[in-house]
Parts: C-alpha cells; sequence; structure tokens
C-alpha cells in the first residue's frame, strides 16, 4: 500500500512541475527527498513483507 501511494504522489507531483516553466527546480529539490522516501519504503515493505 505505501509503494502504491507513493508511486501515486509521485506521479501527481509530476504533471504539473513538467506544465510549469520552473518547474526544474523543483524537480531537482525533490528528486533527492523521493529517493528517501522510497529507499524507506522498500526498506519497510521487505521488512513487513
Amino acid at each position: 500500500m505505501m509503494v502504491l501511494l507513493g508511486n501515486k504522489s509521485h506521479k501527481d507531483n509530476y504533471k504539473p512541475n513538467k506544465a510549469s516553466a520552473g518547474g526544474k527546480n523543483v524537480i531537482v529539490r525533490k528528486s533527492p527527498v523521493e529517493r528517501k522516501g522510497r529507499m524507506l519504503a522498500v526498506k519497510a515493505f521487505t521488512i513487513y513483507g
């Protein structure tokens, strides 16, 4: 469930970023945070799964 929710939010966040002119800055800032979130989600999924 966490992975699916993360993917949904990830896609929803990217759509407006690409449309906006300053989306590149937002993507650059979010990329490290999203990677950390994915790492934690994967670890939690492997532990509980």
